[in-house]
């Protein structure tokens, strides 16, 4: 499948899932988070990597379990269930890959089987761990972003009615929300100008430090870079 192939592919499903999930809206009130956003990022994964439907119940809550550990002062209760929850995912998975080895499909599963099997670029244990972090990575990122960015426009209702009104705002908006919201608790950003502090370090450092400085902007209505800060710490 070429590039092309595959972006209007998942591109068509991505609409067909996310019409799916608000149709279900009932008389215009909606609980987000377990309704839209948990529910959109598995269903778009799972699909891509040829997961069957029937599996993507037990996905979300063995998902959202291991995950946990990406937030702060998680407890040992959620430690235990992260663990818990990430063996049921390799068990699930390790069926599912030899399954796919038996019988391929066009399926990203698959490819990534087939090239395993033509040199040696995965190993099987390499197999598990990239389709366990793109669960990872791709599931707690878009569900934050959707829950945040929701909150963000909410709470600025000018840029709200705004794109309400103009739907060719949206590329822009979502690239805005991107900049303007948190998607987990560690991020790294490209800052459009730097300046130097003076922290002094008790070795030479080899990277810079960066922080971002938000400035005051709406969301939906930005169209210059984020405006950031480089902090650079001295060498010494």
């Amino acid at each position: 499948m070429s590039e092309g192939e595959w972006e209007e592919r998942f591109g068509s499903f991505n609409r067909r899932i996310a019409d799916d999930l608000l149709d279900r809206v009932s008389d215009g009130v909606v609980d987000v988070i377990p309704e839209i956003a948990l529910q959109l990022p598995i269903a778009v994964i799972s699909e891509m990597l040829g997961v069957p439907e029937s599996m993507w119940g037990d996905l979300q809550p063995w998902v959202r379990a291991a995950t946990a550990t990406l937030e702060i002062n998680t407890s040992l209760e959620q430690m235990d269930a992260a663990t818990a929850a990430t063996h049921h995912l390799v068990d699930a998975f390790e069926e599912l890959i030899e399954a796919r080895r038996a019988a391929p499909t066009d399926d990203l599963l698959s490819m990534l089987i087939h090239v395993e099997e033509s040199g040696d670029q995965l190993t099987h244990d390499e197999l598990i761990s990239t389709v366990l972090l793109l669960f990872g990575a791709g599931f707690e990122t878009t569900t934050k972003l959707i829950g945040n960015g929701l909150l963000a426009l909410l709470e600025h209702p000018d840029p709200l009615d705004r794109l309400r009104a103009d739907r060719s705002l949206l590329p822009t908006a979502v690239e805005e929300l991107l900049r303007w919201t948190a998607r987990c608790r560690s991020t790294a950003e490209s800052p459009s100008r730097t300046s130097t502090c003076t922290a002094s370090r008790s070795k030479p450092a080899t990277r810079s430090s960066r922080c971002s400085v938000r400035r005051t902007a709406i969301p939906g209505c930005s169209t210059s870079p984020t405006d950031s800060t480089s902090v650079e710490p001295r060498r010494g």
